[in-house]
């Protein structure tokens, strides 16, 4: 009889943000945390954040395409969640 061996990959913890603008407002929405594989990239996860941050951050001056940048930026890796914030 054949057993089965444990399957433990190293896993990430990370969260996305999406930036939405409204002429003077700018909104940064975090997601929730996502548990991502080390063997996988994290801007998979992140893309559909950049597309809406993309879509909808940059409509308010000064600060939504600044804050749209830099959702972007923090989208392609995930930022790192702590393990006391994760309910």
């Amino acid at each position: 009889m054949t057993t089965i061996p444990e399957f433990s990959a190293e896993v990430r913890i990370v969260r996305f943000t999406t930036v939405v603008s409204l002429i003077v407002v700018t909104l940064e929405i975090p997601s929730r945390p996502h548990r991502i594989p080390e063997c996988e990239p994290a801007w998979r996860w992140g893309f559909p954040y950049s597309l809406l941050s993309i879509a909808f951050g940059w409509w308010a001056l000064p600060w939504g395409p600044l804050r749209t940048w830099e959702a972007l930026k923090s989208n392609r890796c995930g930022l790192p969640v702590d393990a006391e914030t994760i309910p």
